[in-house]
């Protein structure tokens, strides 16, 4: 599904026709966003003829396997990112691949499945439509701001879920929290790549000539790549607070297991001490004058008791038991 919207004289026009984009492509103060939505071979076929994109370029938004990245194909850049949403009773983030194709004046945009940031970003440039005055460049930024701003409600939530984890460990020792830490620490290892291969990106545009993009346009890249090492930073700080909620989980633990190997040990001895009396006088040898012992019976368990006795006192002493 194709959506186009094109910036002429002053105000927005949504409802041209698609097989008209290159004729407004051609007048250089008009400007031109495409969105495409769960692409068909047709959709993909009027692209590469209104557009004339290469098919290399086109092929990797069709497949939408790409790590964050940018290319340049002469007079585009085909820019890769990636918007994301969160479940937090899962512990499971999903990405969404948003492939931008940026020419001098027109970006074309295209998805698999409906993204929030896209949305927010249409309404923002319909509600400001003069902002596209600026050129291109600052298109391209409010979609890609709207993508990242999408990052840190994200990382807020797992700031808490972090909290909760630690709590589990030390007050309660939930035996699920290990489960949940290595869940995290996976799904951010996700966020520091992408948000890592997306701030390389616009590294290099803000240090790179570019013909597409004014210096005051690369004002709001620098900003960009500013949230982003935010969010790099910000994901580092809980990756450490997890491997170090990680080692208290595993000192807690081997500490329990100790504690209760201890408790073992204690009732052990109690226990033998017990059996090696009965031990010795179950020994039925001729001449064992406490066999005919008429209180021989009782005494025997009497010592047994009194030994068990002493030897609780004693570890409880010691904190043993």
């Amino acid at each position: 599904m194709l959506k186009p919207l094109v910036y002429v004289d002053g105000h927005f026009r949504n409802n041209i026709d698609l097989a008209d984009i290159s004729e407004f492509i051609k007048v250089k103060e008009n400007m031109v966003w495409l969105d495409v939505e769960n692409p068909t071979a047709d959709d993909i076929a009027l692209l590469h003829e209104e557009f004339e994109f290469h098919h290399l370029s086109l092929e990797d938004a069709v497949h939408q396997q790409q790590r964050p990245k940018i290319d340049e194909y002469g007079a585009y850049f085909f820019l890769v990112a990636h918007a994301l949403t969160y479940n937090p009773e899962e512990l499971e983030m999903r990405w969404q691949e948003v492939d931008l194709f940026v020419g001098r004046n027109y970006v074309v945009t295209v998805h698999m499945e409906p993204v929030a940031a896209l949305k927010t970003s249409l309404e923002r440039a319909e509600k400001h439509p003069q902002m596209l005055t600026e050129g291109v460049g600052f298109l391209v930024y409010s979609i890609m701001d709207a993508i990242i701003d999408e990052y840190m409600p994200i990382l807020e939530v797992i700031d808490d879920q972090v909290d909760d984890i630690e709590e589990g460990i030390f007050h309660e020792f939930r035996e699920s929290a290990i489960e949940d830490i290595f869940k995290l620490k996976r799904e951010l290892l996700k966020i520091r790549r992408t948000a890592a291969h997306l701030r390389d990106v616009f590294n290099v545009l803000c240090r790179r000539d570019n013909p597409l993009f004014t210096a005051n346009q690369l004002v709001y890249f620098q900003d960009i790549y500013d949230h982003l090492y935010r969010v790099t930073d910000s994901v580092d700080i809980y990756r450490e607070v997890l491997s170090g909620a990680l080692e208290a989980y595993l000192s807690i633990n081997a500490n329990n297991l100790n504690n209760i190997m201890k408790v073992f040990g204690g009732w052990s001895i109690i226990l033998m001490s017990g059996a090696l009396i009965a031990g010795i006088y179950g020994m039925n040898f001729e001449f064992m004058p406490e066999l005919k012992m008429k209180f021989g019976y009782p005494g025997a368990l009497v010592a047994m008791l009194i030994v068990g006795l002493i030897e609780l006192a004693i570890f409880k002493k010691k904190k043993w038991l």
